[in-house]
């Protein structure tokens, strides 16, 4: 915990608003993992250069994050059954939330559990399926992929 918020502080050059003695947040990441139902932790394998990516992949891996969150182009992610748009603004990972924006590790708190039930949910009436939400999101961010396999996302027709 001491090392998040000292990575925290580091990359924003703002003392954390926790104290390394509150729990609350490292609690709250490990009743997320919890929820995700994940046994193992996946790291999270950044692209080199891509600033928004390595500054991801240093708080899923940190955080021991088991939500599933995959690149799907430019700043766009999906987070758990969410796409989110995220941007770095000196040092720090922003998420778009309405019309503003969010830090990250605020967003993954926030968040998190809400995510983490509706896998729950899903999983358990047998409706989850990670692959097949990944490829519906990436078809909308990137529709050039879907015009060279020859399919349209659904609810795109035109």
């Amino acid at each position: 915990m001491e090392s998040q918020i000292a990575y925290l502080e580091e990359m924003t050059g703002k003392k954390a608003k926790y104290g390394a003695g509150d729990q609350a947040i490292e609690m709250q990441v490990h009743s997320i993992s919890a929820k995700a139902g994940a046994p193992r932790k996946k790291v999270y394998k950044a692209v080199r250069g891509d600033i928004v990516d390595e500054l991801l992949a240093k708080i899923i891996n940190e955080t021991d994050c088991t939500l599933p969150i995959r690149k799907l182009g430019k700043g766009k992610y999906m987070f758990g059954t969410k796409k989110v748009s995220m941007q770095a603004k000196v040092n720090s990972l922003l998420v778009r939330v309405g019309g503003g924006y969010s830090d990250f590790r605020e967003f993954l708190i926030n968040y998190g559990d809400q995510e983490a039930d509706k896998i729950a949910v899903a999983k358990s009436k047998g409706e989850w399926n990670e692959e097949e939400l990944y490829q519906l999101y990436l078809g909308e961010v990137n529709p050039h992929l879907q015009q060279q396999r020859g399919t349209i996302a659904p609810g795109r027709a035109s």
